[in-house]
């Protein structure tokens, strides 16, 4: 990895990426609406990810955000509550396969950044813990992975959580360890929340 000061080269670039996610959420906030995240500041929203840059260079093994190949990939970030955003900073890329390192910013009274973490399953080794996070999608509170194991697609894993008060709840996980044409709509399901355990129904 290179040194901290190459990460700060690239900040530019990702803080126009982060302005022009979070503008629609702004306008939003200034509505008036109290369940709506208030607007925060192009000054706010570079502080906001220095903070995880910094937190990423300090535990992370990842490749240098700043490489030719790495800057193809923007971060990606979604508002999950009101005081809450999501940064998802590109980890590695290879053939059909990016992956993530995910960090939580609090932006209210308790503040700081967190790194989060998430469940993981194999065949031949059961469930285990993993930082990283493979071709993810987020849509506010919502988030998804998709592992591919091969280029078809055929194999790997496809998770999707939502993010409940401090923490992604694990909504539902398929995993397929052999690659022999199966689609991900029929891989065998690892572990599913209730549906009915949820009186909004968001594990629908």
């Amino acid at each position: 990895m290179r040194p901290h000061t190459c990460l700060k080269l690239g900040l530019t670039g990702v803080l126009t990426v982060a302005i022009v996610l979070l503008t629609p959420l702004q306008a939003v906030a200034q509505t008036g609406d109290a369940d709506q995240p208030p607007p925060r500041s192009a000054e706010q929203t570079a502080a906001d990810l220095q903070l995880v840059f910094d937190r990423h260079v300090a535990e992370s093994r990842c490749e240098d955000p700043d490489t030719r190949l790495m800057r193809h990939f923007a971060p990606v970030i979604s508002q999950l509550s009101k005081t809450a955003i999501l940064y998802a900073i590109p980890c590695t890329a290879g053939a059909y396969n990016i992956a993530y390192r995910l960090y939580m910013r609090e932006t209210g009274e308790i503040g700081g950044v967190t790194t989060l973490y998430f469940a993981t399953w194999s065949g031949e080794y059961g469930w285990g813990g993993t930082d990283l996070l493979f071709n993810i999608d987020a849509d506010g509170p919502r988030l998804s992975a998709f592992y591919k194991g091969r280029g078809l697609g055929d194999c790997g894993t496809d998770a999707k959580w939502i993010w409940r008060d401090y923490a992604y709840r694990l909504l539902r996980y398929a995993a397929q360890d052999t690659c022999d044409g199966v689609q991900s709509e029929n891989w065998p399901v690892i572990f599913e929340y209730p549906p009915d355990a949820n009186k909004d129904g968001s594990a629908q």
